[in-house]
């Protein structure tokens, strides 16, 4: 924080600055920072591209329940700035869309494929698991009867969710994880 006051002070804000500074404030998890940050660009008509935006999205991944009503936020800015999002604008909101509702994952998920939008091997996981509410237990989960259990309580609607986001991710030729692997083969055991 004292390094980007002093930079202010002696330094134009440009694109790069920002983004370093948003960044900065992403791996915080610092909303209000990236906030801060997108509107100073917009008081001083600095562009603001596809990487910040993205990053801001990124910083409400640790800031609470009510991440995924900043991400959407910031997500939202992309039309007001007229900026495309890209694959990891994407992965970042899914991220932060762990408290979402399935109708607010699936209506962002549909605008992405609306943008035609290419998922690849990091959004796949990031996809999969936010459907399953992020559980922190999916990355330790090294059985397939623990990663099982796991998946057994949720709903039929998001077991169809992954299923269909699956045969999205092969059609597209993405490579996938160890976990999403696993999430495919424990959904055969799932209600249809």
């Amino acid at each position: 924080r004292k390094i980007w006051n002093e930079t202010l002070h002696f330094c134009d804000l440009n694109g790069i600055l920002a983004l370093a500074r948003i960044t900065a404030a992403a791996d915080e998890g610092d909303v209000e920072a990236a906030a801060q940050v997108l509107d100073l660009m917009h008081s001083n008509q600095v562009v603001v591209e596809t990487a910040h935006l993205s990053s801001a999205i990124r910083s409400c991944w640790g800031w609470g329940k009510n991440r995924h009503k900043a991400a959407k936020y910031f997500f939202d800015l992309f039309s007001r700035f007229n900026v495309l999002p890209n694959v990891i604008s994407f992965t970042n909101l899914f991220g932060a869309y762990t408290g979402a509702g399935l109708k607010d994952i699936l209506q962002a998920y549909s605008e992405m494929k609306a943008l035609q939008v290419l998922p690849d091997t990091a959004f796949a996981e990031t996809y999969l698991t936010t459907l399953f509410g992020k559980d922190q237990r999916f990355t330790t989960a090294r059985s397939p009867a623990l990663l099982l259990d796991l998946l057994k309580d949720y709903s039929v609607e998001r077991f169809r969710a992954a299923r269909m986001a699956l045969d999205d991710f092969d059609a597209a030729g993405v490579k996938l994880t160890r976990l999403s692997k696993g999430i495919r083969r424990e959904l055969e055991h799932l209600p249809q």
